[in-house]
């Protein structure tokens, strides 16, 4: 899809990236002339459009408030609107990485490194707690490193936008698995504590390089997040300090009530533990209400255009203030909604190290404790219950997997490509046509996915992962990029012939952000490597998907065996040359004919029917001329000698003739 010039008074520069919600654009404000991220907002065909409007409007509330947070740790946000349909949000512009990205290259950070991390995200998030903005979201891919590792939350509110079925009511689950609470994971109302849950995945993910909830399926992983507590962090790396334990125990633990209340009261123990880590000791919770998110409370307010309301949370006690806050984006003339912020934590003055012994956190095989008794299975005692608590497992189970495959499955038509005869360009033409080449090759490949509504999720070394809704999409955008890398060829830019091997295959996917998952994205890949340069694989769940079969020259080629697969897979090749077409419709006739004897059905006819018939009729002609001759004397002299000569015999005796006639 090509993308527009300008987008309200934003000018267009350049795509950044693509998510699950929409497409992230480089842009500029020429009012100020100031860069901006420009998010556009894209919501599923399916969702209703009254729905759709109702999550809109909920969602620019949200992000209109979000804007007015200023703290270095968070993204600002400039601007939310909508121009042509299309919604969007003006957001400050970022240069970095985000910090999924360092996790992937560094596995594993320092004690040191990964709490100054931490700690900066839990300073952003308190700013928003306190003016009653949950997250919903915390993950590596929403946190955003610059130089000096200077931290930047991103994407407030979109979570809440991400959950197309009920804006996070009550059995609806929201958020990125690995990092959901077990409050997300039920589908149960959340506050601020779900955020510092999601930040203590995070945190055990940056110093263990290990995820604390690991598991080989998604029902798994929902599982573990409901009811197991991971090994602690200093018995996978033993240079983490014992301490750091009880502050992610207290970040995981599975019941709201036992994790920190707010997140003054988590910055608090994270300050004392880079302090002085040998003697560290958690801190009491302090008496702040846990942060709840406007708009989740049943007794918050409902936008109202025409009115300015006030909630008091603090219960009456003294000490509460309120902050007003602009939900309509205007200087005059806009709603405005009385938020409650709550006082500064009594714990910004540090406590000194305690002389004490570290506590140990609970053992990893301990039971939690609230909901995750429901998951109990059996009764050492002996006593009953065990079958009741099952079926409650059972029953949970399917109501996870069904709220999961709702949120995040879809079926798409994933596609992988691969670049050959790169390595010999960068060996015998040198680096510098290795780089040309590569631009070259994205110069093609990117624009025939985005042209024909693809989504390109990464490059991987030579090749590009991709998805599309539509089968027909897919390979159409194949059969475009082989023309144009024939063409490159052709024009001889490289001594070496370049040539580009594809594959795809459709079914359900798991996306998260700008990744996607599932045996699907493998069965592609193993297809992408069963194909040849210059030929596209379409697997037959890809060529069954196709509405339009004839607008392509397709069909069967052979049955596969995959890698890492037991059973064949049957394959069908995408022609895209035009003497390769001609040349395969000739092959299949001449082998048509092969097998039928290569006759055709009048010639069988002439064969089996015809010939005969004429042989019989010259028999029969034969013999009549053989007949009509008489008593020709050199007929019968050139029978007779031809009969003699045919099957000699002896002479028989001879009456002696008569005296009076001579002998014949």
């Amino acid at each position: 899809m090509n993308q527009p010039k300008t987008l309200g008074r934003y000018e267009i520069v350049s795509e950044l990236g693509r998510g699950g919600m929409g497409i992230v654009l480089k842009a500029r404000d020429p009012r100020i002339d100031r860069l901006v991220a420009l998010k556009i907002i894209k919501f599923d065909d399916f969702v209703d459009p009254k729905k759709k409007e109702e999550m809109l409007e909920r969602f620019l509330v949200e992000a209109r408030a979000a804007g007015k947070l200023t703290h270095p740790n968070i993204v600002t946000v400039y601007d939310v609107g909508e121009e042509e349909g299309q919604s969007y949000i003006a957001m400050e512009f970022i240069e970095g990485v985000d910090l999924a990205d360092v996790m992937s290259k560094e596995k594993k950070l320092g004690f040191d490194r990964a709490t100054r991390l931490i700690l900066q995200v839990a300073e952003g998030l308190e700013l928003a707690h306190e003016n009653h903005i949950v997250h919903r979201d915390i993950k590596p891919a929403n946190i955003l490193l610059m130089k000096g590792d200077k931290v930047k939350i991103t994407d407030f509110g979109l979570a809440r936008l991400q959950d197309t079925a009920s804006l996070t009511q009550t059995g609806q689950a929201v958020g990125s698995p690995q990092y959901m609470s077990p409050e997300q994971v039920n589908g149960e109302k959340i506050d601020g504590r779900s955020d510092i849950f999601s930040l203590g995945v995070m945190y055990y993910e940056l110093v263990t390089g290990a995820s604390p909830f690991a598991g080989k399926t998604l029902t798994s992983i929902l599982l573990k997040i409901i009811k197991d507590d991971p090994p602690p962090a200093s018995t996978i790396k033993e240079d983490l300090p014992p301490a750091m334990d009880l502050v992610i125990s207290k970040m995981l633990a599975k019941d709201s009530g036992d994790r920190y209340r707010v997140t003054a009261d988590l910055i608090e123990d994270l300050y004392a533990l880079m302090e002085d880590p040998d003697n560290f000791e958690l801190a009491p919770d302090s008496d702040l209400d846990p942060a709840i998110a406007f708009g989740d409370d049943e007794n918050s307010i409902d936008v109202d255009s025409d009115a300015t309301q006030t909630i008091d949370t603090t219960g009456g006690r003294s000490g509460g203030s309120t902050q007003m806050i602009d939900v309509d984006g205007d200087a005059e003339g806009g709603a405005t909604q009385a938020i409650p912020r709550r006082p500064p934590s009594s714990g910004a003055s540090r406590r000194s190290p305690s002389s004490g012994r570290v506590r140990r956190p609970p053992s990893s095989g301990s039971v939690a404790r609230g909901q995750t008794r429901q998951f109990q299975v059996g009764d050492e005692s002996g006593s009953g219950g065990g079958e009741d608590e099952l079926e409650a497992f059972l029953e949970q189970k399917a109501k996870m997997e069904s709220q999961f495959a709702k949120k995040f499955t879809r079926i798409l038509t994933v596609v992988f490509t691969d670049l050959k005869g790169s390595t010999t360009i960068a060996e015998t033409e040198g680096d510098m046509a290795s780089r040309m080449l590569m631009k070259s090759h994205n110069d093609i490949v990117f624009p025939a996915i985005a042209e024909n509504q693809g989504t390109l999720v990464k490059t991987i070394g030579d090749g590009t992962l991709s998805h599309f809704e539509s089968a027909q999409d897919a390979v159409r955008a194949s059969i475009r990029i082989q023309k144009e890398i024939d063409q490159l060829n052709l024009a001889g830019k490289f001594k070496t012939s370049i040539l580009i091997r594809i594959g795809m295959h459709t079914g359900s996917c798991i996306i998260e952000k700008n990744d996607i998952f599932g045996d699907t994205v493998n069965t592609a890949s193993r297809f992408e490597s069963s194909a040849g340069p210059a030929e596209i694989f379409l697997s037959e769940e890809t060529y069954n998907a196709l509405p339009a079969k004839d607008e392509f020259y397709l069909r069967f080629i052979k049955d596969v065996t995959l890698k890492g697969k037991k059973e064949t897979f049957r394959a069908y090749k995408a022609f895209w040359k035009e003497d390769e077409i001609e040349a395969d419709r000739k092959g299949l006739a001449a082998k048509a004919d092969a097998v039928s004897g290569g006759m055709s059905t009048l010639t069988k006819v002439a064969v089996f029917v015809l010939v005969p018939l004429a042989l019989v009729a010259a028999l029969v002609l034969a013999g009549k001329l053989v007949s009509g001759s008489g008593d020709s004397p050199v007929k019968r002299s050139v029978e007779h000698h031809s009969s003699s000569e045919e099957a000699p015999t002896a002479p028989a005796p001879k009456a002696p003739a008569p005296k009076d006639q001579a002998p014949k």
